[in-house]
């Protein structure tokens, strides 16, 4: 699947109304459900979301995301999507409080949408 691996809000635009997406160097074949979820890990450790809008955002950016997809590929997306992010960031809660808040928040997400996470 062609994925962006830069994809965060910083490289959305929306000159017209419609979104435009720059910054192409890093696309390539990648994992259904990366850039979804870098994208939410991006809004709330850049502050566009709140922690405590995290849930909202991650079921709108999920829902708009999955409902897309080919059905085929949704497992593997919800798995790169949720657990991924938690795994992606585990660094964050050394960085601060509100790096360690949204972690904690990925972290959850994904706990509770596929239990076998640890």
């Amino acid at each position: 699947m062609l994925v962006h691996n830069d994809f965060h809000p910083g490289n959305i635009f929306r000159p017209g109304g419609d979104p435009v997406v720059i910054d192409w160097a890093f696309c390539g074949l990648g994992v259904p459900g990366s850039d979804a979820g870098v994208l939410v890990g991006d809004f709330l450790f850049d502050g566009f979301y709140s922690v405590e809008e995290a849930e909202h955002l991650i079921e709108l950016v999920w829902d708009a995301y999955s409902g897309a997809l080919a059905p085929a590929l949704v497992p593997e997306a919800e798995f790169t999507f949720f657990v991924g992010n938690a795994l992606r960031y585990g660094w964050a809660p050394t960085v601060n409080e509100h790096f360690a808040a949204v972690h904690a928040v990925l972290t959850s997400a994904a706990a509770t949408r596929l239990p076998s996470f640890p």
